[in-house]
């Protein structure tokens, strides 16, 4: 999600290391509050959600 300071992480893939696979692949730190594991369909891969 954007925001006027910076890029916020809010959601990962479940399984993922949130350092090893997302921040240390990243050329900037994103802001990190609470990260939500993204929601899973039925086929096993993340769900598409609508942000509004």
């Amino acid at each position: 999600m954007f925001r006027r300071v910076g890029l916020e992480l809010i959601e990962a893939a479940p399984g993922m290391d949130l350092q090893r696979d997302i921040i240390e692949r990243m050329k900037f730190v994103p802001i990190i509050r609470l990260v939500a594991e993204m929601a899973m369909g039925k086929s096993g891969t993340a769900a598409p959600r609508t942000i509004v």
